[in-house]
């Protein structure tokens, strides 16, 4: 210990003694003073206080690890969904390719064989089939029944088939005990309005559905069964005045 310790250790118990008989509450430190604790061991216990501060101070700069919210596995299949785009193929396409596909198989045959005959009738259809397609294709007309053709074959075919099912309409079935009432001729003019009516049904949904005024639905069924019941008044008046 050298001078300068020794005095500032005696400074410092005179400042701990004034502050006990002046009445102040003395720390661990003090106690130790004041009970005549000696000054390496005062020391030693400040160094030790010293370093558990130290290692308190590390360990609350230590995060905890986390754990996994779920265990990995080794075969995890990627969390992204893989998407073919295949070519859509216009029937102005399938025609020229079917062009290509004839010219083809003609070039590989021996000429004047069966099978070169069968390659040209085969290259003329293909051909023919080829300007029909390149003229609907420039018919708008033709594009937008294809379109409403190609709508009901896909996205559009739950909608399209709930559409033609006349849930809505009513049973028109005439009971069999009726039929079996009927005479031979009444039972055969019977036969005729069943088919009018189905021929007028048919009409009906061609003029109101998706290809005429665009109804779908319970609307469309109203408007075919209004048709229908509006000729059928017709027929019936007709053969009245007979």
């Amino acid at each position: 210990m050298n001078i300068a310790d020794s005095d500032w250790d005696e400074l410092e118990k005179a400042e701990r003694l004034r502050e006990f008989f002046d009445g102040a509450t003395p720390d661990h430190r003090q106690r130790d003073l004041n009970n005549g604790v000696s000054d390496g061991e005062f020391k030693r216990r400040e160094a030790a206080r010293h370093e558990a501060l130290l290692a308190e101070l590390d360990d609350l700069g230590q995060e905890a690890p986390q754990a996994p919210s779920s265990a990995p596995t080794e075969a995890e299949e990627p969390a992204y969904e893989r998407v073919d785009h295949a070519p859509a193929f216009t029937p102005y396409d399938k025609a020229r390719e079917a062009v290509t596909e004839a010219e083809i198989w003609r070039d590989a045959v021996e000429p004047g064989s069966d099978e070169y005959h069968r390659a040209m009738a085969d290259l003329a259809e293909a051909k023919r089939m080829f300007k029909v397609e390149q003229s609907r294709a420039t018919d708008e007309g033709w594009r937008k029944r294809r379109a409403t053709d190609e709508w009901r074959a896909g996205e559009g075919r739950e909608e399209y088939n709930a559409s033609r099912r006349d849930k809505d309409r009513p049973n028109t079935m005439t009971p069999k005990d009726v039929l079996d009432a009927m005479t031979p001729e009444e039972r055969a003019q019977h036969v005729k309005d069943q088919k009018a009516d189905s021929a007028n049904r048919a009409r009906a949904k061609a003029k109101f559905g998706p290809d005429g005024q665009g109804l779908t639905g319970a609307a469309l069924t109203e408007a075919v069964e209004v048709a229908v019941e509006q000729a059928r008044a017709r027929r019936l008046a007709k053969r009245a005045c007979a």
